[in-house]
């Protein structure tokens, strides 16, 4: 079996090992103490130099072949005193026969401290030196919090440690005996960032695990980090997502400018136009979980409506993401604008990591931001799912109460828009918008139907002779309709 190595001859960090027939490529960085596994592009051998160099933060080019001794000489100089795992498809001592799909080792004993080395390098743009791309997280039971911090050309940014509520501490550490006590997978991802995790238990015994730096990667790791960073009172945390930048401001203004010849003005008259303002603000701010949105029609008429929504702003927010405004693809140069209707907007987003944006300009097709009609119809349905109340709703308003003599007629729908028909319902529990079972044509065959109106009538006043009239069998559930649909 054939093995050869290529080395970073420039920055001399990383070490990558072929082996001959096997898809896996094995990388080693310096001073890291751990093999990883790349996972190429299918029939891509570029494309996985350019990962593989890329991963070991070295130079990019410059990469000598060089032989298995020479390598092995190479580990030595690095601190590694014996050579990786005998299984060759191994990275940790963990099996990766499927690189999708990782089994995690099941957590035994009491957890007393975690350890999460997370780094957010990943294949693109390189990051600048002082740019942060690595932390190194230490919690224990007892609340001793220790982190570290580092940018990409390796200078310290910070280095810490702290208390927290030890009460805080055990129950953090219990949400995570908890995930990584039962089998859960993690799902990699290509072309991100990632994280190693070690596990000490009551008897010292480590538990090692790894992933891709995001949360959408599978159950194990979904939500922890949210709660890291809540029980240490730290928001730059990376933990398992790379803490992704959010909006926790957005702020649309928009102001239209209309000028109006008003008709009969005398000839010769210097002001021939009068000018009409209008505008709208439109806030949403995830600390107040409110949304606002403000039209002013004139100086002396405005309108504000003000939606509080507990935890719906900040689902809201998160449906959008800090650059969904930053491509603009702008009116050529010969449009011609109209001189008596001018209209624009402005933008603003400000993040969770504090970064504020704002995006301006004409208030049309190209001057606005490609994804604004999306963004849009998300506010308009958030808006419309709460209307604008019942005081406004006739169905209510035009409502009578029954009295003990009066019959219950609903009219039905055999399909949606189609002709309706009265039944008569034995009690009041039937509401608009109920799937029932009713008999109909000649033969009295059952048939489901939806009712769109509930009235109750005299026997004087019924749209139907009530002793000629057919009766609602039941209500039909929606788990229930398929099977009445198929019922022989």
């Amino acid at each position: 079996m054939g093995i050869w190595y290529q080395y970073d001859s420039v920055e001399k960090d990383v070490l990558i090992r072929y082996v001959e027939d096997n898809q896996f490529h094995e990388i080693l960085h310096k001073g890291d103490k751990a093999w990883r596994a790349l996972y190429p592009q299918p029939n891509d051998n570029d494309e996985l130099y350019t990962r593989a160099i890329w991963l070991g933060e070295g130079c990019w080019e410059c990469l000598d072949d060089i032989t298995e001794q020479a390598a092995e000489k190479i580990l030595k100089d690095w601190g590694y005193d014996e050579m990786p795992p005998g299984d060759p498809e191994a990275v940790n001592g963990i099996a990766v026969e499927n690189r999708d799909r990782e089994e995690l080792p099941i957590f035994c004993g009491t957890l007393k401290k975690i350890r999460i080395d997370s780094n957010n390098v990943c294949y693109g743009p390189c990051p600048l030196e002082d740019e942060e791309t690595e932390q190194h997280l230490t919690i224990n039971d007892q609340g001793r919090v220790w982190l570290t911090r580092l940018a990409f050309g390796g200078k310290t940014i910070e280095r810490t440690n702290f208390k927290i509520d030890a009460k805080v501490a055990r129950n953090l550490l219990n949400a995570y005996e908890e995930r990584f006590s039962q089998e859960r997978d993690i799902y990699f991802v290509t072309d991100i960032g990632c994280w190693e995790m070690i596990f000490t238990n009551e008897e010292g015994r480590k538990f090692r695990y790894r992933g891709s730096l995001t949360e959408e990667a599978g159950t194990a790791v979904k939500g922890l980090s949210e709660m890291t960073r809540l029980a240490t009172g730290r928001d730059d945390l990376f933990v398992f997502d790379g803490c992704p930048d959010r909006i926790d401001t957005l702020k649309v203004e928009y102001e239209r400018e209309t000028r109006i010849k008003p008709k009969g003005l005398p000839e010769g008259t210097a002001c021939d136009y009068a000018t009409w303002n209008y505008s709208e603000i439109l806030t949403i701010d995830r600390a107040t979980e409110t949304l606002t949105n403000h039209i002013q029609f004139a100086d002396q008429c405005s309108v504000t409506n003000t939606y509080h929504v507990e935890d719906g702003i900040s689902s809201l927010l998160d449906e959008l993401w800090p650059k969904m405004f930053d491509d603009v693809p702008g009116n050529p140069p010969d449009v011609i604008d109209d001189p008596v209707n001018q209209q624009k907007y402005k933008i603003t987003v400000i993040t969770k990591h504090g970064d504020e944006k704002v995006v301006e300009g004409s208030f049309d097709k190209l001057g606005l931001p490609e994804e604004y009609p999306e963004f849009i119809e998300k506010i308009y349905d958030f808006m419309s799912f709460y209307g604008i109340g019942e005081l406004f709703e006739r169905s209510l308003y035009e409502r009578t109460k029954r009295r003990t003599s009066d019959y219950i007629f609903c009219d039905v729908e055999f399909e949606a828009g189609g002709k309706t028909y009265c039944y008569l319902a034995d009690d009041d529990s039937y509401e608009v918008n109920d799937t029932v079972l009713v008999p109909a044509g000649p033969d009295n065959h059952e048939a489901l139907v939806r009712i769109v109106a509930k009235n109750y009538y005299s026997a004087e006043e019924a749209p139907f002779p009530v002793d000629k009239a057919k009766h609602i069998i039941k209500r039909i559930d929606e788990d229930e309709i398929e099977e009445y649909l198929f019922k022989d």
